[in-house]
């Protein structure tokens, strides 16, 4: 039997199913309706839903057959008239049958006698500051499991020579969870490249465009916006391939604890900052760097880290957009992350969309479907079912960090202190040579043009560099004494030539704090 491509509409009375099963005998087709199941056959095709509301078989319920398009509609009538059915645009959470499907939950085997699809586990608000306690491992082998879930070990060890493509970590199978985090980090902080990065905030025009860039999910975003009001959630209808990648997925149920469910969707943000980053910087055409640039920004898919720090993920988040992909500037990354918000307020669609478009891309990626086995596949199919309340709650937390370059611990604020500092002295020595030639030469036109010059390119130079910077330090205070204070220390780590230190922070460097909803 071949599942056909399928989607729903509803109105007041009745829900609409349309399926595709071109050159069949219409006459041959079955509908069959009892109470939340409908069931469609029609010879190869063969359809069940369960519905989370009742539905019924009346003379109203009508089945056409479009020839042209190779297309049933189905209407089916709804048991109470003008209930608002949920999730019809879930259609891998429609196809599961809540009494009786395979079941994952992390080193159990659990069989699900009766579940109430309305009952969402996820319902409960999700406390991100609780004190981080890390469990005695039942075993070896528990301690170093990675995967959706934890559910997952013993993979990369069996293919060696494939571990430095796919993670950043090495022996993951020996390495414990509570190592991973600090291993990261280090690794982090050896790899972040001062001149890369002054380079990016020097010469911004490209970034600028990517900034100001509007992704389709964006133009969706205010498209619904305009026609709806404040209803955001208003994701774009799914393509023919997405249709394709859904019903490829495998139909399962998630069950996990509260402390399993807040790690799950730390997950989700990390993975879909990820995507995002690549999307805006490839202008939502997807290049042969975009696995590499997906798997290396995220800590999940590189180091197999797990965590229900809300904040610590979204702070690696933005260390390894400054650390290694092409574009590595503070604005682009702050941009991202506001990305991130407007995807999860548009909803499950958006979210499930966007992690389909990693699915397809590391599909067709030599070897990273690795990735999809452990996180992917099994994320597009448990986000169904998570309650629009959680991401609402996903949201509004990420509302609520106020984040800084200080906390990001790259020493950025000095360095770009210092950066300012030696751009500012080199146009006050062109002002000066300038204004001693003219001296030296009052009657030679060519010296004034000359020093004009100087003092146009000193400005340039100057204004172009941080032009984008001064939009944030325009809404920060700063303490002029701290800030000279800072540029000084800054400076003398340049003249001295010393390497600028990736793991410490400069207390004195002034703080610019950036509400991460207000960014744009």
């Amino acid at each position: 039997m071949l599942t056909p491509r399928f989607t729903l509409s509803q109105d007041s009375s009745h829900v609409v199913v349309y399926i595709e099963a071109p050159y069949v005998k219409f006459s041959s087709a079955e509908i069959c309706i009892i109470d939340k199941e409908f069931s469609f056959y029609c010879k190869p095709y063969y359809l069940k839903l369960y519905f989370s509301e009742e539905i019924e078989e009346d003379d109203t319920t009508d089945a056409t057959y479009d020839v042209d398009l190779g297309q049933f509609t189905i209407k089916i009538l709804k048991s109470n008239k003008g209930e608002h059915f949920t999730d019809l645009d879930m259609l891998t959470k429609l196809m599961i049958n809540n009494s009786n499907q395979k079941t994952v939950k992390a080193s159990t085997l659990i069989e699900v006698l009766k579940s109430d699809p309305n009952e969402n586990y996820n319902e409960e608000e999700i406390d991100w500051s609780l004190e981080q306690v890390v469990a005695e491992p039942e075993s070896p082998l528990a301690d170093c499991a990675y995967g959706f879930n934890l559910g997952a070990s013993g993979i990369f060890s069996k293919r060696p020579d494939e571990c430095s493509e796919l993670i950043d970590i090495q022996n993951p199978d020996e390495t414990p969870l509570s190592k991973r985090n600090f291993l990261q980090k280090e690794h982090e902080d050896q790899n972040f490249n001062v001149e890369h990065y002054l380079s990016d905030l020097e010469d911004d025009d490209e970034i600028r465009d990517l900034v100001m860039y509007q992704t389709l999910a964006q133009s969706t975003y205010l498209s619904g916006l305009e026609e709806h009001g404040n209803a955001v959630k208003h994701a774009a209808l799914y393509t023919k391939e997405e249709m394709e990648l859904i019903l490829q997925l495998p139909k399962k149920e998630y069950i996990l604890e509260k402390f399993q469910t807040s790690a799950a969707l730390v997950g989700l943000i990390d993975i879909l900052y990820a995507c995002l980053y690549d999307t805006r910087t490839t202008k939502d055409d997807p290049s042969v760097e975009s696995a590499w640039t997906i798997r290396k920004l995220s800590s999940t898919l590189s180091w197999l880290t797990s965590t229900s720090d809300l904040r610590s993920a979204i702070i690696s988040s933005l260390r390894r957009s400054l650390c290694f992909p092409l574009y590595r500037h503070w604005i682009l990354s702050l941009q991202v992350l506001d990305d991130v918000r407007m995807v999860l307020a548009m909803g499950k669609p958006q979210v499930l969309k966007t992690f389909l478009r990693v699915r397809s891309i590391f599909n067709n990626t030599e070897s990273y479907h690795i990735h999809n086995d452990l996180y992917i596949t099994d994320y597009c199919v448990w986000l169904q079912s998570l309650s629009d309340k959680c991401l609402n709650t996903l949201i509004s937390d990420i509302d609520k960090l106020h984040l800084s370059k200080q906390e990001i611990g790259l020493n950025i604020c000095s360095i770009e202190n210092s950066q300012l500092y030696l751009s500012s002295e080199s146009g006050s020595d062109l002002e000066e040579s300038s204004d001693t030639s003219g001296e030296l030469n009052s009657s030679s036109t060519e010296g004034i043009d000359s020093s004009l010059d100087s003092d146009d390119s000193a400005d340039d130079i100057e204004g172009s560099s941080h032009s984008m910077e001064s939009s944030i330090q325009s809404k920060s205070s700063y303490n002029d004494t701290e800030e000279l204070s800072a540029v000084t220390d800054g400076l003398n780590l340049q003249l001295s030539h010393l390497s600028v230190s990736t793991n410490t922070v400069d207390e004195k460097s002034p703080l610019i704090e950036v509400l991460t909803s207000n960014t744009s």
